[in-house]
């Protein structure tokens, strides 16, 4: 919210602050003339995987991409509809979001994070804290103004991460953690991450949270999460990567993934809760002992552990909606009565959803209705005319009790 408010208020521009299930992004840039879009990639994806959505991103003067790995696929989809400038930003929350910035034109191969912006330095540095050779890969080390003082109440942490600056000795810089090169036209390109800290549809996510919680469960007796890639069967070129645990319970425990979700959902973001749970007696290991997590099995290849995923639609509406799901999740089964977003769906997945369910039942669609009915039986008996009650996410009475406990307060 730093770049998208104080950027563009302090220039003047009129922010508009999209409300998931109201209205789409397309009907906003054309309600509001929206002309500069700031969005991850994931999303910009979404929004350009229909014509309606191809047509709003032709209004626009700019587009900025950033929060995650920018594909050269997704630039080339993006300029069939998209014909104004467009950046990849590069930045993270502890440099005051951006820091560098790439102007992109031409078809290139790969994307580079661009060079820092103005009152920032970007060094490329190895273990010892000294530059390495263009076109070699070291720590990405980010310098100047934009850098914070550092992480509330946790003066370790800062310590760790917030270095004086060796070549500004007045100054700090920050370890991001990322792995970077320098190419030989003084951009910057990113490699990945040096640990298993991961960015997941623009959100920044420390896997060994998430596993530490799962381990303080009852009955749980170690657990691993990875950010796993699903193939969706609707649009091909649709990269989902969702999270899944791996779990061994503890001797004579029976776990479920239901409510281990549910668990993890009480103390953690809606999007650090893993979307898939997978109960394995032991973990693959390494020659040299450590879990392997390249050869851990995907959940696609495993039996549902669900019961609920064994109920066969009742009739045809029913059949058509578990259908869309399960192409759209890339999945073999869904229950009729399991949450579309409990079983790995997201907003990047509802408008693939909603175009194939409107070409099977050959009629209009409420975008908003996947939102408000997300399971089988309460979509098909709404779409029937029944009286069903909207149900309303995990995420959105979060967001309503802590609306409520704000009024009490004030």
């Amino acid at each position: 919210s730093v770049l998208e408010l104080f950027w563009t208020l302090t220039r003047g521009f009129q922010v508009i602050i999209h409300d998931e299930g109201t209205q789409t992004i397309p009907e906003e840039i054309r309600k509001y003339g929206v002309t500069h879009m700031q969005s991850t990639p994931s999303l910009a994806r979404m929004v350009a995987v229909n014509p309606d959505g191809r047509a709003s991103l032709g209004r626009l003067k700019k587009l900025f991409l950033g929060g995650e790995a920018l594909p050269p696929s997704l630039i080339r989809q993006l300029r069939q509809a998209f014909h104004g400038e467009m950046h990849n930003m590069y930045g993270p929350t502890e440099t005051t979001i951006w820091s560098t910035t790439f102007p992109i034109t031409g078809d290139l191969d790969s994307i580079p994070i661009g060079k820092p912006i103005a009152n920032t330095q970007v060094y490329v540095l190895d273990s010892e804290l000294q530059p390495v050779a263009a076109g070699e890969p070291g720590d990405l080390y980010i310098g100047g103004d934009g850098v914070v003082r550092g992480y509330w109440q946790r003066p370790e942490l800062t310590a760790e991460k917030f270095l004086s600056d060796p070549f500004r000795p007045e100054n700090r810089m920050y370890r991001t953690g990322d792995i970077a090169r320098f190419l030989p036209d003084g951009n910057l390109e990113f490699l990945g991450r040096a640990d298993f800290q991961l960015k997941l549809r623009g959100f920044r996510i420390e896997i060994g949270e998430i596993e530490a919680a799962l381990e303080n469960q009852a009955g749980v007796g170690q657990a691993v999460v990875v950010a796993t890639e699903f193939k969706s069967r609707v649009q091909t070129q649709t990269e989902d990567k969702r999270l899944v645990a791996y779990v061994i319970p503890k001797s004579g425990t029976k776990l479920e993934g239901a409510a281990l979700r549910a668990a993890l959902a009480a103390t953690l973001p809606e999007y650090m809760v893993p979307s898939n749970f997978v109960f394995l007696d032991s973990f693959p290991l390494t020659a040299n002992g450590k879990i392997d997590r390249n050869a851990l099995p995907h959940p696609s290849t495993l039996e549902n552990e669900t019961s609920a995923a064994s109920e066969l639609p009742r009739n045809e509406l029913e059949g058509a909606i578990a259908q869309a799901w399960k192409d759209a999740l890339g999945v073999d089964s869904v229950g009729l009565n399991e949450n579309f977003f409990d079983l790995g769906a997201h907003s990047l997945l509802v408008a693939e959803v909603h175009m194939q369910l409107q070409q099977l039942l050959g009629r209009e669609l409420s975008l908003v209705d996947l939102f408000q009915f997300p399971t089988v039986t309460a979509l098909a008996n709404h779409l029937k005319g029944e009286e069903t009650a909207p149900q309303v996410s995990s995420r959105a009475a979060r967001r309503l009790a802590a609306r409520q406990q704000q009024a009490q307060r004030t």
